[in-house]
């Protein structure tokens, strides 16, 4: 009875390894779940603070932009416009969210319009309370205004 490593030659060791390799990255990219859907909103993690309402996010390997929908922080060159990219920059940071659309989903520079939570804390509502932005509800976007005026 031959030993296992008897059986196979080195050329055909690294050619299973690679087998293996091509069927793992294919099952990966086949059953890879469209934006981590649940329950009609979506997870990524944080990867940049573009200002004090917009940031950029990464979803199964895809960076999008995303606008918080209802509020609206001061421009870059405004008054506040530091406090709001700094509380911003505090609340989600590299972190994990979970985001949820309303009925538009892009605005006119193509980011997507958001509900942002990081776990519990409902970060749209955040920034206006902490007074870093003004409440700004925008039709047909509005299902979660009274939410963020609280």
């Amino acid at each position: 009875m031959e030993s296992i490593p008897e059986m196979i030659s080195p050329i055909q060791a690294v050619l299973l390894i690679i087998a293996v390799a091509v069927i793992v990255i294919n099952r990966k990219l086949i059953f890879r779940r469209h934006h981590s859907w649940r329950n009609g909103s979506y997870e990524g993690t944080v990867t940049h603070i573009v200002d004090g309402d917009t940031i950029k996010v990464a979803i199964d390997g895809t960076i999008e932009t995303v606008r918080y929908i209802g509020v609206n922080a001061p421009e870059r060159g405004e008054d506040g416009y530091e406090d709001a990219i700094l509380t911003n920059r505090r609340l989600v940071d590299g972190k994990h969210v979970r985001i949820e659309a309303d009925k538009q989903d892009t605005d006119k520079y193509g980011r997507k319009l958001r509900y942002v939570w990081v776990g519990r804390k409902f970060v749209n509502r955040e920034l206006y309370q902490q007074g870093v932005a003004r409440i700004m509800a925008i039709e047909p976007n509005v299902r979660r205004i009274g939410e963020i005026e609280r």
